[in-house]
């Protein structure tokens, strides 16, 4: 298992709601996976591995 540390949503924005966690605990992931969808003033992102 890894640590995973959220990624920068932008300059002006500090605060993000986690609203879908898209793997289970020991699912496999690999590069440009979406992970993750979490909830910011401007909208829902998609988190994928990088």
């Amino acid at each position: 298992m890894a640590v995973f540390a959220m990624p920068s949503l932008g300059a002006d924005m500090e605060a993000g709601t986690l609203v879908e966690w898209l793997v289970a605990p020991g699912d496999h992931v690999t590069r440009g996976d979406v992970i993750a969808v979490v909830e910011t003033q401007k909208g829902a992102i998609e988190i994928e591995i990088f």
